[in-house]
């Protein structure tokens, strides 16, 4: 299922499969198809849930101040839209930040939340770099070059790759460039300890510079599991489908999640 929310900005968002909610956020400019093979791999069990972050692909721009407390409430809005009580929230990299704060500021709507390659705070000094450079080249007239990297570096597919530039390219770059923005000062790292929910947490053994990131979730996560993806860098939904997707089922099933 394609679908809009109701609110404005109107969200764009696709439903698949059945059973327990899974609601995958990515990181800005990427959007829906960023999860393809989660989709793919996880519709047997679950009910995958993929969208645009507001001013990215299909979804409606705004021209307010952006929050992530916004983009929190957008997690909100789309399970709304879909009569969802309680969800799984999935996100990958600045996408794990939405998650966390969605879990705190929302914690009778979540079930879980699974962290890939993300962290509860821009800490590390190239992870603050990174963040910098997507700042820098996101801008309308390098909005192009954006892409065909984020395409290159994701997808071996060279429709897949295609497709995702394409999404990509309807993008506000102002929007996609406050996400960068806020998601740099984006710090739930006191606020870990009241998570109510288990926490999953994946990290590519290859993504040496967030590796450190994980010592705000053992100190203060009461239900963590931290897992490595063998041979992996910071790409895990798109380099290693399988193992993300059958790590998602195995959590799931042992914390007592599937329906």
């Amino acid at each position: 299922m394609q679908a809009f929310t109701a609110h404005r900005p109107k969200l764009y968002y696709e439903v698949s499969g059945e059973g327990t909610a899974i609601l995958f956020i990515p990181p800005p400019a990427m959007g829906h198809l960023t999860f393809h093979e989660q989709v793919r791999g996880l519709t047997s069990c679950f009910q995958v849930i993929t969208y645009d972050l507001r001013g990215n692909g299909r979804s409606e721009t705004t021209d307010e101040p952006l929050t992530l407390e916004q983009m929190a409430e957008d997690v909100k809005a789309i399970l709304d839209d879909l009569g969802v009580e309680q969800s799984i929230v999935c996100g990958y990299s600045n996408g794990a930040l939405i998650a966390q704060l969605f879990a705190l500021m929302y914690p009778d709507r979540c079930l879980g939340v699974v962290s890939i390659s993300g962290f509860s705070e821009v800490s590390p000094l190239l992870l603050k770099k990174q963040y910098d450079l997507g700042v820098s080249v996101t801008g309308s007239e390098h909005l192009d070059f954006f892409a065909w990297v984020l395409a290159i570096a994701h997808f071996q597919d060279k429709k897949v790759r295609k497709e995702i530039q394409k999404e990509i390219k309807k993008s506000d770059p102002h929007m996609i460039e406050q996400q960068y923005a806020v998601g740099k000062q984006g710090n739930v790292t006191r606020a870990l300890h009241q998570l109510t929910v288990p926490l999953l947490v994946l990290y590519g053994d290859h993504d040496y510079y967030i590796h450190s990131t994980k010592r705000p979730f053992i100190d203060h996560v009461k239900d963590l599991e931290l897992v490595y993806i063998d041979g992996s860098t910071h790409q895990i939904p798109t380099h290693h489908p399988a193992e993300l997707n059958g790590i998602i089922r195995s959590w799931t099933k042992r914390k007592g999640l599937l329906r």
